[in-house]
């Protein structure tokens, strides 16, 4: 009965119970001890407290005095058996880490080779790329991260690259054609139109936008040039020829040329000499462009005491204190030209209002004010009376 107790609190395999009356006798033992080991074992029980357990190095005491029995319980057992269970979870959980780890591995790998192949693949698809072979590379459709995102971005830019050269070999082509006509014809005005209409309608066919454009612009400023025997137009004409004028270059530069006209006259009633206002503008945008950020021109044409009032403003890089008096000097007195001939715009500036004085005459004038990295303000008094067309 006792034994099945013991049995019952756990004092079976590694473990033993043992029952020693209150003189230190041993009465029952699950396992067989030696004297010595029972000896032993009650010279480490005297010292200790009557109920509780202890541990030493190797073993475990765990003990109970029943005083109604006069008797002492103790079950002992080894240390490493207690462990044995925890060491045998360690392992396990290793194991686990270990097996985790391979097979997080295997997938990255997995993903990072997938991924370098791609990109491989797309590298040396870049370096077989030449004028004679623009071909896309294939991606397949599910290929929807940023490797496929690149991929589809690159074969974009193949075909438009392949869209630009064959126009470009056409335009090449055109332009050859057109050379050899032009020398045939002995560079007759109208067939230079034609040839440029000609490109403006091979590109609009072709939906190239900015070629077509171009192409008209250009066209209509070399009629405006050669087509009229006339010293003077109406300001209209003028006003379009400088949009074109502006929309050829801001087609160069793009974003970093913006302009802005403000007309509040009839353009169409009003006489001028031709090319009055394109080297003015010419003017504003060569200096204006030397500087990095974008550079914003306006063309404001209103009514003022008697006048037409014509402005031309940039924020570009501007003038400076000593160039900008000799060229006021210039405008205003009439001195020598030749003295600013070297700088940059000076002589252009000198030339038209030269020609609006002797084609408006009275007080008509052109005025320049300038801040050095600020911009340039270009003003045109036209006297009223001589402006109007009859």
């Amino acid at each position: 009965m006792i034994r099945k107790f013991y049995e019952a609190a756990g004092a079976g395999n590694n473990w033993s119970a043992l029952l020693f009356s209150e003189e230190g006798d041993l009465l029952f033992s699950t396992r067989r001890h030696s004297t010595a080991d029972n000896r032993a074992l009650m010279e480490l029980i005297a010292g200790r407290d009557t109920n509780g357990y202890f541990i030493t190095r190797k073993s475990i005491v765990n003990q109970m005095y029943i005083g109604v029995l006069g008797v002492r319980v103790v079950v002992t057992g080894q240390v490493e058996d207690v462990f044995q269970t925890v060491r045998r979870r360690e392992m396990m959980l290793i194991a686990a880490i270990i097996v985790l780890l391979i097979v997080l591995s295997v997938i990255y790998y997995y993903l990072a080779s997938t991924i370098a192949k791609r990109i491989l693949r797309l590298a040396r698809h870049m370096r077989t790329i030449r004028d004679d072979n623009l071909k896309v590379m294939f991606n397949r459709q599910d290929n929807q991260d940023e490797i496929g995102f690149l991929t589809s971005t690159y074969n974009a830019m193949i075909q438009r690259m392949d869209e630009l050269i064959n126009n470009v070999h056409r335009a090449e082509i055109l332009n050859k054609e057109a050379e050899y006509k032009v020398l045939q014809a002995q560079i007759k005005p109208h067939f230079l139109y034609n040839t440029l209409e000609t490109i403006r309608m091979l590109a609009e066919a072709n939906n190239d936008k900015e070629v077509a454009d171009i192409s008209y612009w250009f066209g209509r400023l070399m009629r405006y040039s050669l087509s009229s025997q006339k010293d003077d137009t109406v300001l209209r004409s003028e006003i379009e020829t400088v949009m074109f004028y502006l929309n050829i270059h801001k087609m160069r530069v793009g974003d970093r040329l913006d302009y802005q006209f403000e007309i509040g006259v009839q353009a169409d009633k009003i006489q001028c000499p031709r090319f009055m206002l394109q080297p003015l503008i010419e003017n504003c945008v060569i200096h204006g462009l030397s500087v990095i950020r974008p550079v914003q021109l306006k063309l404001l044409v209103e009514e003022i005491d008697g006048y037409i009032r014509i402005v031309i403003a940039d924020n570009g890089a501007g003038i400076t204190m000593h160039k900008l008096q000799g060229i006021q000097t210039l405008l205003t007195r009439g001195l020598d030209a030749k003295a600013i001939q070297s700088d940059e715009g000076g002589l252009g500036l000198y030339n038209v209002s030269e020609r609006i004085k002797a084609f408006y005459g009275g007080e008509s004038r052109l005025e320049i004010e300038s801040e050095r990295g600020k911009g340039t303000t270009l003003t045109l008094f036209l006297l009223k009376k001589a402006v109007s067309v009859t």
